[in-house]
């Protein structure tokens, strides 16, 4: 049974949230998803340029 699953664009959230945070979910359509991964792939892109 799948309690939950996060979307790609909110995976680093998740991964660095603090032990015995609260994490609510929230349900998403397939065109939201995609809209968090690339708005998230355009803020990586962003910090990766910062560093080049």
């Amino acid at each position: 049974m799948v309690i939950a699953t996060v979307i790609s664009g909110d995976l680093d959230i998740v991964a660095q949230s603090a032990p015995n945070t609260r994490t609510r979910f929230v349900a998403v359509g397939l065109d939201e998803a995609l809209d968090a991964r690339g708005a998230y792939r355009k803020r990586a892109r962003r910090v990766a340029d910062l560093f080049s």
